[in-house]
């Protein structure tokens, strides 16, 4: 039985080697890119909420490991931070505030849809084409993330966002081949929109 087990995670590690050739070469390839479109916040039924929105463009061959069945996994974190100074000379951040949201990109030959499964929310969505599928993917509304209740007056907060592949969600042996290769590098950094105090108490 044993013997069996460990035949079948064989063969399928060769299967999975054999697509990883087959991906496009180097050459040919076009670089993933992500751009910010907008970043905003408000204030509704007494909590902060943020809208945002990236232009997500992978590379070549993270759509050909999607149309050959691999998954990507992508996480988006929210964070509020509050900014002040140690002593009046060293800036400190504290972290008011956090979301993260993680979210499942397949491609399913069967019914030639593109899949999306939001993790957190298990909140499952299909589009036509893997452009409006990025759209999706990207684009973030009515996001609450700290209740009115927990800042204060006259104290400076900050908006960050972050966008990012998760690498070491893909198969082993396409990580470790991955590990390094700029097409496989997809990450916003972290985007950083200090907060307007009118937005908060000026209403």
């Amino acid at each position: 039985m044993g013997s069996t087990i460990a035949m079948c995670v064989n063969v399928r590690n060769l299967l999975l080697l054999m697509m990883l050739i087959a991906l496009p070469a180097q050459a040919q390839q076009h670089q993933p890119h992500l751009t910010l479109i907008f970043l905003q916040h408000y204030v509704d039924q007494e909590a902060l909420k943020v809208d945002a929105r990236i232009r997500i463009k992978l590379s070549d061959d993270m759509i050909a490991a999607l149309r050959q069945g691999i998954p990507l996994y992508f996480s988006t974190q929210f964070q509020l931070v509050e900014r002040s100074r140690l002593m009046g000379l060293l800036p400190l951040k504290r972290r008011v505030a956090a979301l993260t949201q993680t979210v499942q990109l397949s491609w399913s030959p069967l019914d030639r849809r593109w899949w999306l499964l939001n993790q957190r929310s298990q909140r499952v969505v299909s589009a036509d084409t893997l452009q409006d599928a990025l759209e999706i993917l990207g684009t973030f509304s009515d996001i609450a993330l700290a209740p009115m209740h927990d800042l204060h007056p006259g104290v400076p907060y900050a908006l960050q966002l972050r966008l990012r592949l998760l690498q070491t969600h893909l198969p082993p042996p396409l990580w470790l081949k991955t590990l390094f290769d700029s097409r496989w590098h997809l990450d916003s950094g972290w985007i950083v929109e200090p907060i307007d105090e009118r937005k908060l108490w000026q209403r």
